[in-house]
């Protein structure tokens, strides 16, 4: 928890930060709608893993909102959807629902929509949202901006040129952005972790350590939280300096292992699904949450 001396107190507001990532909707490993009739013909059920998935999705959305509405008057809300919001159809991978983009899209978008409902998203009363790059394979064609273009009160990096034309642009590189005194900076790559169990966050604390002293060598403000996602594996670590202390953390994603990562990575049975989010008040007193499910790759039986 950290306190802020923050200025202009009667216009700021107590607000939960929301970070959804690597959704990668289209991968039969990853959160889908329960069902889907799929554009070419035929239905798509999720399987049993996939349902999991889902009702760990509309929980999540469920433990916001309830944070949200704790106090006498509703918090605003910021959700940041960090990167890979769909699979897309990448290194030839036969892990798909469909090889459509397009309706990988649409898939993100109904998910997204539900979570929204849940948590009762009214961009009339300040509640926004910001679309982060991920990974070129996964983003070919732009998805991210189709989602900007279809959600209500996505954040634009470039506005739209009139009320009636889409032409703006929808995603950012990177978030560097203040609440209530704290510093968030939130991209989709940065981090890496350990293979070994006793280094799995030295790589996230020497990151935060170089992220200190460049902001003291550049003269930058020092950042209070660093977010960072594209490893699926929700992993936090700290460093703390002579001026302050620096939360930084890898999100979980919502995609169990593929064909691919069960070769890279054979050593973690756990899969971490879920989401992290943050409680800033209007005092500037912030608290970190994680709403993670860990599910084990394969269940232990007898030959």
């Amino acid at each position: 928890m950290s306190g802020k001396n923050v200025a202009n107190r009667d216009t700021v507001k107590d607000t939960v930060i929301a970070v959804l990532s690597d959704m990668q909707v289209g991968s039969t490993v990853a959160v889908c709608p329960p069902r889907w009739n799929l554009y070419d013909g035929g239905t798509y059920r999720a399987s049993p893993a996939q349902m999991i998935m889902y009702r760990q999705w509309t929980a999540s959305a469920m433990k916001v909102k309830d944070l949200l509405s704790e106090g006498k008057t509703r918090k605003r809300l910021v959700i940041a959807l960090n990167g890979e919001a769909i699979d897309n159809d990448h290194h030839n991978t036969p892990q798909l629902i469909t090889k459509t983009a397009t309706e990988q899209t649409d898939m993100a978008i109904a998910l997204l929509d539900e979570w929204l409902k849940i948590v009762e998203y009214n961009p009339k009363r300040g509640d926004c949202m910001y679309l982060v790059r991920g990974t070129d394979a996964h983003e070919a064609g732009n998805p991210l901006e189709a989602i900007g273009r279809d959600l209500d009160g996505v954040v634009p990096y470039r506005k739209d040129s009139s009320p009636v034309t889409k032409d703006g642009r929808y995603t950012h590189a990177k978030l560097v952005r203040t609440v209530n005194g704290n510093l968030f900076d939130i991209t989709h790559h940065g981090f890496t972790r350990g293979s070994r169990a006793w280094t799995r966050s030295n790589s996230i604390y020497h990151t935060l350590r170089s992220i200190y002293y460049d902001a003291l060598e550049y003269g930058y403000e020092i950042p209070d939280y660093v977010v960072r996602s594209h490893g699926h594996v929700y992993t936090a670590e700290t460093y703390t300096g002579h001026r302050k202390t620096i939360h930084g953390c890898m999100t979980p994603g919502w995609q169990l292992k593929t064909h691919f990562i069960n070769r890279v990575a054979a050593n973690e049975r756990i899969n971490s699904i879920g989401m992290v989010y943050y409680d800033v008040l209007k005092s500037g007193h912030a608290q970190h949450y994680a709403e993670i499910l860990s599910i084990e790759d394969v269940k232990v039986e007898a030959f």
